[in-house]
């Protein structure tokens, strides 16, 4: 998951985990040797059209809806077809307010904006100021695009997924490995929360928290899953 930075001098480039203090306690309950969070990648403003959301400070709100409002402005002096001005003259009256794109576009609205140099289309996380950047906002950011986080775990690596929400177990085999996707049988289910309150995986099993789950279930933020297949 790409994340544009705009405003933010101080803050460095490149990939960020996305520390889960549930994964230390998986990591633990199960004796993993390591473990491994949800890695976002912070890019330049520049590379907001590969991104997913953008996160900025409070202080360069203004400065976000002043950028869109000068190119939507700009944009209504064309000759436009009539769904476009129309749509364009919504985010006039939306950054008149002071309010961010995303929060009055749809997704349809939104994919189409994709392709113009605009910041305020995507989800917008503002920190206080720089040194509030921490894994917080960031896990904010992440659920703001939609997102949830699954879990695996074992003896070598407890690791967290990221996944749209919405998205089947066959799907979420496919994060992980193709060849798991492929050869999906069955995925075993348990609520990180059940662990956490049982102790240990094979107490939350005889309490009867594990479910057998088909290739089309919608995971949910926080299940563990340990997915059957056909190697």
């Amino acid at each position: 998951m790409k994340v544009a930075v705009f405003g933010l001098d101080t803050v460095s480039l490149g990939k960020e985990s996305l520390s889960d203090e549930r994964l230390t306690r998986l990591q633990e309950i199960f004796n993993s040797k390591k473990n491994t969070p949800i890695q976002i990648e912070l890019v330049d403003v520049g590379q907001i059209k590969d991104a997913e959301a953008l996160l900025s400070v409070e202080v360069k709100k203004l400065d976000l809806i002043l950028s869109d409002l000068d190119y939507v402005q700009e944009r209504l002096t064309k000759d436009l077809p009539l769904e476009e001005k129309d749509l364009f003259l919504k985010c006039k009256e939306a950054l008149e307010k002071e309010q961010f794109l995303f929060q009055v576009i749809n997704p349809d609205q939104q994919k189409f904006l994709k392709g113009y140099p605009l910041l305020t289309t995507l989800p917008i996380a503002l920190a206080k100021d720089e040194d509030s950047l921490d894994t917080e906002i960031l896990f904010k950011l992440h659920g703001m695009t939609g997102r949830i986080c699954f879990f695996t775990a074992g003896e070598k690596e407890a690791r967290a997924w990221s996944l749209r929400k919405g998205q089947t177990a066959l799907e979420a085999a496919g994060c992980i490995h193709s060849d798991i996707q492929q050869g999906f049988i069955r995925a075993e289910v348990m609520g990180i929360e059940d662990l956490f309150a049982a102790g240990h995986y094979n107490e939350a099993k005889n309490q009867g928290k594990l479910r057998l789950e088909n290739k089309d279930y919608i995971v949910q933020e926080g299940d563990i899953i340990l997915f059957r297949f056909n190697k």
